[in-house]
Formats: C-alpha cells, sequence, structure tokens
C-alpha cells in the first residue's frame, strides 16, 4: 500500500511539473481594458515611444493597440501582428524617419 501511494504522489507531482513549465512569459500583458477602453494591449500610452504604428503609420491613441515590441529601451505599438513582424526585420528602417 505504500509502495501505491507514493507512486501515485510521484505521478501527481511530475504532472503538475510538467504542466506549469516549458512555456515563456510573455512580452505583454493581453486585457480587456486597455487605456482607452477598448480590448487589446493593457499598457499606459505613456510607457511607449509614440501612438503611431511605425509600419502603416496608423494612430493608435484612441484604437486597440494589437501588439508591441521592445526596441533600443522603447516600447512601439502596433496595429496588428503583422506590422509587427514587418518591423522585428529592420527597425531601424523604420524608425529612420520616426
Amino acid at each position: 500500500m505504500t509502495i501505491k501511494l507514493s507512486h501515485l504522489f510521484a505521478v501527481v507531482l511530475l504532472l503538475t511539473l510538467a504542466s506549469c513549465g516549458g512555456t515563456a512569459a510573455p512580452e505583454h500583458t493581453m486585457d480587456t481594458s486597455s487605456p482607452n477602453g477598448k480590448p487589446g494591449i493593457n499598457i499606459a500610452p505613456s510607457e511607449l515611444i509614440s501612438t503611431i504604428d511605425p509600419i502603416c503609420k496608423m494612430n493608435l491613441a484612441n484604437s486597440k493597440i494589437a501588439d508591441t515590441a521592445h526596441y533600443n529601451g522603447g516600447i512601439y505599438p502596433f496595429c496588428s501582428s503583422s506590422c509587427k513582424d514587418e518591423f522585428k526585420v529592420d527597425p531601424e528602417k523604420y524608425l529612420a524617419n520616426h
């Protein structure tokens, strides 16, 4: 009986550890209450380098910020993950005119 309980405990412990590990922390927090009252990224506009998407030039001050990227100590907002992906390829290309 003692051996079976110890095996059960070991299995439960392994399952618990396996379910908690292996996932990276997100770069940002998704929330349903962004500063502008719309679903999106929960980040204050004052924390951003700008409220303009550096790729498509969309003004995100009153819009949903879909994603952000950290670059050179700043946080840049994006209207979509595709804009963020394009930015990540060559950030300096888009920041030269920023």
